[in-house]
């Protein structure tokens, strides 16, 4: 079959329309970064929440994996090492995300592969919900109607030290008082 037929068929003139032209008006006339004029939710340099792609993981699917194959790991927010060190922050230490619009803790840990003022922390968990830190209504795309969900101005913080011990008694099993299991929730 002649792998032409692409060529004349489908691309126009037959070259790849990766960019329509609204898209292309847009870009000519947006700020020299996609983030200026947005407000910053403080410390002492902007840093922009960026959500990761992971292994046989579409957004929210493929999380809750059928018996006999083992849970993924709880993600993790992830600093360049200089913020980290900036920030008082050390891999394992629970760390605090702050947006204009909400509040998220996880875990974190440092790379050496991160640009400075980039914030990994992947959406599509219920814990921690990353969708928190977005608002569906103020900060949405003119041209697609979705929220942001990349380059989203943050702030990162240890978690407060209560915090952190009960994050400690949880993953050991034990409940908040640290000598057993949680007490079930009263109802009635």
């Amino acid at each position: 079959r002649d792998s032409r037929w692409v060529h004349e068929r489908v691309l126009p003139g037959g070259r790849w329309r990766l960019a329509p032209t609204v898209l292309l008006d847009a870009l000519a006339t947006a700020p020299p970064t996609a983030t200026a004029g947005v407000p910053h939710a403080g410390g002492d340099a902007p840093l922009r929440l960026v959500p990761p792609r992971g292994m046989r993981r579409m957004n929210s699917q493929l999380r809750d994996l059928p018996q006999g194959r083992p849970a993924p790991e709880p993600p993790e927010v992830v600093l360049a090492a200089a913020d980290a060190e900036r920030l008082g922050l050390a891999p394992g230490d629970r760390a605090v995300v702050t947006s204009a619009h909400g509040v998220v803790e996880a875990g974190g840990t440092v790379a050496t592969h991160l640009r400075p003022g980039t914030v990994l922390l992947p959406h599509g968990f219920a814990d921690p919900n990353v969708e928190a830190l977005v608002h569906t209504d103020l900060d949405v795309d003119p041209l697609t109607g979705m929220p942001r969900l990349g380059a989203v101005p943050v702030s990162v913080g240890p978690a407060p030290v209560a915090v952190r011990a009960a994050a400690v008694r949880a993953a050991a099993g034990r409940g908040p008082g640290g000598a057993g299991p949680a007490a079930p929730p009263r109802t009635g």
